[in-house]
């Protein structure tokens, strides 16, 4: 297997994880708040949506950021990118700084 497809699943897997941790709180606190939904329900439900808005509408983010918004021209650029971008959110969120994780990975880019 080639290294760089390694990296990239674990980057995939470090970025996701880290714009959950950072944008996890914006659709459960309203309904965990209000006692609509335990923690733990939101969270699932939080899950599960997040996992089909990735897989049904990915590719139309994708097409976005090709469409003129960055210029990624190898893979190498795609993987600094995407690590810049998630030690960035892992930081902010980390030091409790409201950041947008969208602005990030265009400015990882």
């Amino acid at each position: 297997m080639d290294i760089t497809i390694v990296i990239g699943v674990l980057l995939m897997l470090y970025i996701a994880w880290s714009i959950g941790a950072n944008d996890a709180a914006n659709p459960t606190s309203c309904a965990v708040g209000a006692g609509v939904l335990n923690i733990k329900k939101a969270l699932i439900l939080f899950s599960i949506f997040v996992f089909l808005g990735s897989v049904l509408q990915g590719w139309m983010v994708m097409k976005t950021f090709g469409g003129g918004i960055t210029e990624i021209r190898s893979i190498y650029d795609a993987i600094v990118a995407t690590l810049a971008a998630g030690i960035w959110i892992t930081l902010a969120s980390y030091l409790g700084m409201p950041i947008s994780t969208t602005h990030s990975a265009v400015g990882g880019s």
